[in-house]
């Protein structure tokens, strides 16, 4: 009786184990915050996990997708798994966010020269050439923050020439020469204002990467249409508009039409999609 009772009793607690966890197995798991998926990719990352490194860096993307950091990182992924054009679009989106941060500038400059095609034919336009060497390289607080040095100097030395101008004239004095320096305040004021305007305009074009290694560009939204040109990995198109799962793109100085979208990282200006 007692060794029946005892076999009993250990069944039920068996049970209630089985029960027990069942239930929390059966429970939702709490979903990782930003830091914890973006740690377990750099513990990942280090181990040389570049696969589950990129999974973590993707899923930290979702949560704060304006993080530099963690778009780098998954950049970096993305390199060591041989990835480069989809290296290259996430450095360019981190350098779009934040044009100071050094790391992306370090690393894009050592991959993009390892594309595979740099640059298809097309004409050189005057606005890509002032883009790429005054826009890019320069963040836009320089630019603001010398506007108003060239303001204030510049105003400050035309001020007290007209100043002493004035005295000059009601006390029938020689009139002071006019400031060379003044002159080129005022300038450096008007170029500076200038660029810090252009910058802004150019925050606002919506830009993006091609991330396949080929892809056709064609005439309209539609597989059966005609090829116009191919675009290679790693290129930067201006994007147009977008319909159902294609987006309309054009590559400076060359010709504009349509490829699929998941062909295209966007990386800077407004959202087109």
């Amino acid at each position: 009786m007692k060794i029946a009772l005892k076999i009993h009793i250990m069944m039920l607690f068996s049970l209630s184990l089985f029960v027990t966890s069942a239930v929390v197995a059966d429970e939702p798991q709490p979903a990782p915050t930003f830091e914890q998926a973006f740690q377990s990719g750099i513990q990942n990352f280090q181990a040389k996990k570049y696969a589950l490194a990129i999974e973590n860096f993707k899923q930290a993307s979702v949560l704060e997708p304006e993080s530099t950091a963690n778009l780098t990182n998954w950049a970096l992924a993305e390199f060591q798994q041989g990835q480069k054009a989809l290296a290259v679009a996430l450095l360019r989106k981190a350098l779009a966010l934040d044009p100071d941060f050094s790391t992306p500038k370090a690393a894009l400059k050592f991959i993009e020269p390892q594309l595979e095609v740099k640059e298809i034919p097309h004409e050189i336009l005057w606005t890509e050439n002032m883009r790429s060497q005054f826009l890019q390289p320069v963040p836009l607080n320089v630019y603001l923050g010398l506007s108003v040095l060239f303001l204030f100097a510049g105003g400050w030395i035309l001020l007290s020439y007209f100043g002493t101008r004035k005295r000059a004239f009601q006390n029938d004095q020689v009139l002071p020469n006019f400031p060379n320096i003044g002159s080129l305040m005022a300038l450096g004021f008007v170029l500076c204002l200038f660029l810090s305007l252009a910058k802004i305009w150019d925050y606002q074009i919506p830009r993006g990467t091609v991330i396949d290694a080929k892809v056709s560009v064609m005439s309209a939204p539609e597989e059966k249409s005609v090829a116009l040109f191919d675009l290679y990995g790693g290129l930067e198109v201006i994007l147009k508009t977008s319909d159902s799962n294609w987006v309309q793109v054009s590559y400076p100085g060359a010709l504009t039409g349509w490829v699929p979208k998941k062909s295209i990282l966007p990386t800077s200006g407004k959202k087109t999609w």
